[in-house]
C-alpha cells in the first residue's frame, strides 16, 4: 500500500512539473507580452510553432526562384528573398506586426524590426540577451564567426574584427570601388546563362565573392 501511494505521488509530481513547463510557463510568457500589445501565432504544447515553420519552408522550396522580367541580365534573380529565407517572418509580421512572439518548441522567440531596439540589443554587454544556437546547417554557413559567439570568445573576435575593419581600411576611393563593383557585376552576368540548368553551382560562387570582398577591405581597397 505504501509503495502504491509513493508511486502515485511520483506520478503527480512528474505530471505537475510537465504541466508547469509545457503549459503554465508558455501561458505566462504569452500573457506578459500580450499586455504590452505584442502577439503572435498560438503556442502548441511541446512543439510550439516548429511544425508551421517547417511546412512554410517546404512550401517555399517546392517553388522555383522567380526571375526578374526585363533587360537587366546582370541580376536575373529577384532580390526579394525574405519570403524564401524566412517565410515565417514575412507571413507573421504581416499578420501580427513587426514585433511578434513565436515558439521554437518550448523556447519563446521575440522577433523585432525596430532599428533602435535592435541596436540596444546588439550593444548590450550584460549577457541578458542570449543567442539562438545554430542548427547543423546554419553552423556550416556561419562557422565560428561573431554572429554565433558569446562571452570571452565574442570579445576576442570582436577585437580582431575592429582592428581589421577600421574606418581607414574600409574607406575606398570611389574609382576603385566602381572598379570592384564592375568586376562583381561581370561575374554575376554569367549567372543567367546557367540558371536553367538542373543544378545551379552557386555555392562556390558566393564563397568566392565573400572572399573577394573581405580581401579588398582588409587590404585597404581594390588595388
Amino acid at each position: 500500500m505504501e509503495l502504491l501511494l509513493i508511486f502515485f505521488l511520483l506520478i503527480i509530481v512528474v505530471v505537475s512539473k510537465l504541466g508547469h513547463t509545457i503549459l503554465w510557463v508558455p501561458w505566462r510568457v504569452q500573457r506578459h507580452f500580450r499586455r504590452q500589445g505584442i502577439s503572435g501565432p498560438p503556442y502548441r504544447p511541446i512543439f510550439g510553432n516548429t511544425a508551421e515553420i517547417r511546412r512554410m519552408y517546404a512550401e517555399v522550396q517546392s517553388k522555383p526562384v522567380p526571375v526578374n522580367s526585363g533587360d537587366n541580365h546582370d541580376y536575373p534573380l529577384n532580390h526579394g528573398i525574405t519570403y524564401r529565407v524566412m517565410p515565417f517572418y514575412q507571413k507573421w509580421s504581416s499578420l501580427y506586426g513587426k514585433t511578434f512572439l513565436y515558439w521554437f518548441g518550448q523556447k519563446p522567440v521575440l522577433a523585432i524590426a525596430d532599428p533602435q531596439m535592435i541596436k540596444a540589443v546588439l550593444m548590450n554587454t550584460s549577457g541578458a540577451f542570449g543567442k539562438l544556437k545554430y542548427n547543423p546547417l546554419a553552423k556550416l554557413l556561419f562557422g565560428g564567426g561573431l554572429a554565433g559567439l558569446e562571452g570571452e570568445k565574442w570579445a576576442v573576435h570582436r577585437h580582431i574584427a575592429n582592428q581589421a575593419f577600421n574606418m581607414e581600411r574600409v574607406k575606398v576611393p570611389t574609382n576603385k570601388e566602381q572598379q570592384g563593383e564592375m568586376e562583381v557585376r561581370q561575374r554575376n552576368s554569367r549567372v543567367h546563362k546557367i540558371i536553367d540548368q538542373e543544378k545551379w553551382p552557386c555555392n562556390r560562387k558566393f564563397e568566392e565573392l565573400a572572399q573577394f570582398i573581405s580581401f579588398c577591405y582588409l587590404c585597404g581597397g581594390w588595388e
